[in-house]
């Protein structure tokens, strides 16, 4: 019994002894600065590790990876980098002085644009819009085609909103002759 102990540590000295060794090699290969970093990087996963105990942040990694994933699954990690890339190099590229341009374009555009009078017209045509839509939605199917046409033809809200479309668009075209004229001038 006791042979086969002492053949045991025997069998177990060599493998000791080289990892004694392979521990001296490291220890003398190893520079003040590689083990100054060594120990702020172990500090440092000690924190991190700390971190991940907390309830919420072990929940927001996870959450956080699940969602890696399946952008990732339907390709659109790659498309997510690629639009921070772009983000990047549009913020990298842009001047001070394109920035006030840009600054200057958005401040006219909320001024000319948001007035109280597109707001009702805005209103007034959403308004109508709705109403065309339920009252579309509530009347009946009548049959299509060139006879059921002509018969609504006849009717004189039809002529008066045919009349109306005409009016308008007489009027947009009109205005984009002058707009036109004036550019060219």
């Amino acid at each position: 019994m006791t042979e086969t102990v002492r053949s045991a540590k025997t069998t177990s000295e060599p493998a000791t002894d080289e990892l004694a060794r392979a521990l001296a090699a490291v220890r003398e290969a190893m520079t003040d600065t590689m083990v100054e970093r060594l120990s702020l990087t172990g500090g440092n996963l000690m924190e991190i590790a700390d971190r991940l105990n907390d309830e919420d942040t072990r929940q927001a990694v996870l959450k956080t990876l699940d969602a890696l994933t399946s952008l990732n699954r339907i390709g659109a990690l790659d498309t997510l980098v690629e639009l921070m890339t772009l983000v990047h190099a549009s913020r990298t590229a842009l001047s001070d002085s394109m920035v006030e341009r840009l600054v200057m374009f958005i401040e006219n555009i909320v001024t000319n644009v948001a007035t109280d009078e597109l707001a009702t017209l805005t209103h007034g045509a959403q308004t109508a819009l709705e109403g065309a839509v339920d009252e579309c939605a509530s009347r009946e199917t009548s049959p299509f085609g060139l006879f059921a046409t002509l018969g609504h033809l006849a009717s004189p809200n039809s002529l008066r909103t045919l009349n109306f479309m005409l009016s308008f668009g007489e009027k947009l075209r009109q205005g984009a002759m002058v707009l036109a004229k004036t550019h060219h001038s």
